[in-house]
């Protein structure tokens, strides 16, 4: 394999996005301090004490919340615009049956670890284990680095199109109630509150907004009377928002409840949370990703009570085990909140008032995760029935001989090829030999190097048709079809291997 062809190898992109995040995971949940010690840095001080820059700890994951949904939305526009409802839809079904599978998968999978996880890894790296789906979100690019498709799944196009609508239907059902359910809820929550005026207490939440989360969002403290525990709330940069119970709280415990909700706010976790469901939603279907949500949910809670701990004395703890004692309840929508389900308390609360920290951030598993993912996007494609090979070249006849070129060639690699046939002489015969081969449309794009296939010769049809103007290429096992104006691309696999013997005779 040359250097060319490594760079664009899914297994160099792979390692590319494993490295990175798995550097990313190592800093998440680190605090400047501890970033600048393993670098061998040591603090710089002005004459009042820490810098304010040094002060700013951004507890950010290593990787984004929300590129999956936003590149999987983007993908369904594209589709439906560029090659319409039909062939926009075997597009879509063909991307999201193999990233959301995978997804779905590795939820199954995380889920069946977690517990072994937790033992081992910080809170942090469990949660951010959970957002490694999310190094799928380059999905339509991917599949087009992998040559042909390891397993090919023929699906009939009515199933293919029924079992299309209904997991739409479910999908769009799941999101829409889960969307319509956190805005009802936020509504019913912010409809009768009012902003704090206690000044003290405002004064003790920008100092600590101000090291969670920087000067420039200015997210605002709210209290509510339908609230029995403090949460924060809002998806949006200019919404989000803190909410405490008309409860009587000492400077104390609002310290860690403000440091609480603020490392939620600095992190997305609502958008975290927005990510599963949009990921539950898809794969509604299985019944595993309805509790991988809740286990996600929990290490969120958890990843947070372990960094409210790093900012903390020993001599706090107590304090803040008996805080989340004493707000026992779940949180509902996109929400995050200081309380815990009766079901995760215990667990919780242990991990609390541990003496000694776990130090493996799951850097390594959360690389190791990303690799697999993506070498095994593409891996396995549906096909639909499309006919036959001469099917695709409607308006090609012996009449028509000026109106289409055709060759046989050989790839020799990726940049050269030979003409080993300059001219078809039985042009008629061989549009008969071709309508007697079927083939299946596979619904991904594959890159097809004909030199790394079974026989590295494919015949090359290049011009006009009843379609358009095309240019196709049928190789022994597989076909591509290019069409112009607008382009599209798709692969295909023959049903039957393509003689190429005795096609070269007819030239």
């Amino acid at each position: 394999m040359g250097l060319g062809e490594m760079l664009v190898s899914r297994y160099f992109f792979a390692l590319a996005a494993a490295v990175i995040i798995a550097l990313q995971t190592d800093r998440s949940g680190r605090t400047k301090e501890e970033m600048d010690e393993r670098r061998g840095y040591t603090l710089v001080k002005n004459g009042e004490g820490e810098s304010e820059s040094s002060k700013e700890r951004r507890y950010l994951y290593g990787i984004h919340s929300m590129q999956l949904p936003i590149v999987a939305i983007e993908v369904v526009i594209f589709a439906a615009l560029h090659y319409g409802l039909r062939d926009g839809l075997y597009y879509v079904a063909g991307l999201y049956s193999d990233a959301f599978v995978l997804a779905s998968l590795y939820f199954m999978v995380l889920l069946l670890l977690n517990r072994p996880l937790r033992k081992s890894v910080r809170p942090m790296g469990c949660a951010t284990l959970w957002l490694v789906p999310n190094a799928l979100f380059p999905a339509y690019l991917v599949p087009r680095l992998r040559n042909v498709p390891g397993r090919v799944i023929p699906v009939p196009q009515s199933v293919l199109h029924w079992c299309g609508l209904v997991w739409l239907t479910g999908t769009v059902l799941y999101l829409g109630h889960a969307i319509l359910s956190h805005i009802f809820f936020r509504r019913r929550i912010l409809k009768d509150a009012y902003p704090c005026s206690d000044e003290t207490i405002l004064a003790q939440y920008q100092d600590l907004r101000k090291i969670y989360c920087g000067d420039r969002k200015k997210y605002k403290l709210f209290y509510s009377q339908e609230l029995q525990y403090p949460l924060s709330i809002g998806l949006l940069p200019g919404k989000i928002c803190v909410v405490l119970p008309e409860a009587a709280y000492s400077p104390e415990d609002l310290d860690l409840v403000f440091r609480h909700e603020l490392i939620h706010i600095c992190r997305s976790d609502a958008l975290v949370k927005l990510l599963l469901t949009f990921c539950t939603a898809v794969c509604w279907f299985n019944p595993v990703m309805h509790m991988a949500m809740k286990r996600c949910a929990e290490d969120l809670e958890l990843s947070c009570d372990e960094l409210v701990l790093q900012d903390i004395g020993p001599e706090a703890k107590q304090r803040y085990a008996s805080l989340i004692l004493g707000t026992a309840g779940e949180s509902r929508g996109f929400t995050t909140c200081l309380s815990a389900s009766a079901k995760s308390m215990k667990y919780r609360l242990s991990e609390i008032l541990k003496a000694e920290a776990k130090q493996n951030t799951g850097a390594f598993f959360a690389g190791m995760c990303t690799f697999l993912l993506i070498v095994s996007l593409g891996w396995a494609s549906l096909a639909v029935d499309a006919g036959t090979v001469a099917d695709h070249l409607k308006g090609t006849s012996t009449e028509s001989q000026d109106r289409i070129e055709v060759h046989m060639l050989r790839k020799n690699s990726q940049y050269s090829q030979t003409v080993i046939g300059e001219k078809c002489s039985d042009t008629e015969a061989l549009l008969e030999y071709l309508s007697e081969i079927p083939c299946m449309e596979l619904t991904k794009q594959y890159r097809l190097d004909w030199d790394k296939l079974d026989d590295n010769r494919f015949v090359q049809f290049y011009g006009n048709t009843s379609e358009g103007k095309i240019l196709l290429r049928v190789g022994q096992n597989y076909m591509k079809l290019s069409v112009f104006q607008p382009y599209r691309e798709k692969c295909y696999v023959l049903k039957n291997p393509m003689d190429m013997d005795y096609v070269l005779s007819l030239f």
